[in-house]
């Protein structure tokens, strides 16, 4: 126990404790779900960069694959 909780239990007594610790626990849930929606918007806002980014990249690399399969394909001719 910190310095500082000791001298709230000397001020307040056991029974603010638990009322407080109540409370405590209650904002950290209730900041922790708000915490975890905005991680998953986060990560669902990231997955579809990285996905745009990948389709891309397949794009750019299927359209040089193509054109090089076309001047093959020119030069067997």
């Amino acid at each position: 126990m910190s310095r500082m909780e000791a001298e709230y239990i000397a001020l307040c007594g056991d029974d603010a404790i638990d009322q407080d610790q109540m409370s405590v626990r209650a904002l950290s849930m209730e900041h922790g779900a708000k915490a975890m929606d905005e991680g998953n918007a986060l990560v669902c806002e990231s997955a579809g960069a990285s996905e745009l980014f990948a389709m891309m990249a397949w794009m750019i690399l299927s359209s040089i694959l193509m054109t090089r399969l076309n001047s093959l394909a020119s030069w067997l001719r």
